[in-house]
C-alpha cells in the first residue's frame, strides 16, 4: 500500500489558522453575548468538520483531500455534503460577525 498524495503545507496552516481564528472570534462573540446560538453553533461545525474530513479521507486510495471531497460531492455522499453545509455556514457566520464588527454592533 502507498501513500496518498495530500495538499501543501501551505494549505493546512492556512487551514488551521482559520480554525483557530474561528474559535477566538466565536468565543468573542460569545462573551460580548452578541450570535451566541450561531457561534455555539458555529464552534460545533468548526470541530466537526474536520473530524468528517479526516475519517472519510483515510480510506481514499488516489487523489488528495479536495479531491476526494469533491469525488464525495459529485456522488452526493452525506459526508461530503455535511463538510460543505459545514463551511457554508462557517462562511455565513463570518460575513455576519464582520458586518456587525463593522456597524458597530460589537
Amino acid at each position: 500500500m502507498y501513500a496518498a498524495e495530500t495538499l501543501p503545507a501551505w494549505f493546512w496552516v492556512m487551514y488551521y489558522a482559520y480554525i483557530f481564528a474561528s474559535v477566538v472570534a466565536s468565543i468573542h462573540a460569545i462573551r460580548k453575548q452578541r450570535l451566541i446560538w450561531l457561534s455555539t453553533l458555529h464552534i460545533g461545525f468548526i470541530f466537526i468538520i474536520p473530524i468528517f474530513g479526516f475519517a472519510n479521507a483515510i480510506g481514499r486510495m488516489e487523489g488528495n483531500e479536495l479531491d476526494h471531497l469533491i469525488r464525495g460531492l459529485k456522488n452526493f455522499e452525506l459526508w461530503s455534503i455535511s463538510e460543505l453545509v459545514g463551511y457554508a455556514y462557517s462562511l455565513f457566520w463570518w460575513g455576519l460577525y464582520l458586518f456587525k464588527k463593522k456597524n458597530g454592533k460589537f
